[in-house]
């Protein structure tokens, strides 16, 4: 299971369109061995090449976040066993491949956003944008009161993919 650089398992249980209330996930104790379960975090992935390329690989409008959800989907309409090998162990140092920069940050999240909307989309689960657009403004004038410019910066990325073209 991918660990991240604070040392916690890095599991994923839901996703953007099925989330798995915290209360319901499991916890490290309670996981004895191998188990199936319908998503993993993109952190960690294996799968036989043959077997990625049948599926139809990577979605090219998807960058680089919740292409995990969509290749579960994917292996879940196929009917695959998505399994989670308890022994495994995979380090990973989420953000470290750019360098902390309030623009980046920006950046990332209307990305991540953006991949979000378009996943939605193809599975046929939008969520009203004005809903979102109201959520992340609350959002960003809360951090903004709380001179968390680093908060502002995420949901104000999320909030400007909101006006872009769909992909």
């Amino acid at each position: 299971m991918p660990v991240g650089e604070n040392g916690r398992l890095m599991r994923k249980e839901g996703s953007i369109l099925e989330p798995v209330p915290r209360a319901r996930r499991l916890k490290e104790e309670e996981i004895a061995g191998d188990y199936c379960t319908r998503f993993v975090h993109g952190a960690a992935v294996l799968v036989a090449r043959d077997l990625f390329l049948a599926m139809g690989g990577f979605d090219e409008k998807i960058f680089l976040y919740h292409e995990d959800d969509d290749l579960a989907l994917r292996a879940l309409a196929r009917k695959l066993p998505i399994i989670v090998v308890r022994a495994a162990r995979v380090r990973h140092g989420g953000g470290k491949s750019s360098t902390p920069r309030l623009s980046r940050t920006f950046a990332i999240n209307r990305r991540k956003k953006q991949s979000e909307l378009y996943v939605r989309r193809k599975y046929g689960h939008p969520v009203p944008r004005w809903r979102d657009a109201v959520t992340l403004a609350s959002g960003c004038a809360l951090a903004l009161a709380t001179f968390d410019f680093h908060r502002v910066a995420i949901r104000a990325g999320k909030l400007r993919a909101l006006f872009d073209p769909p992909a």
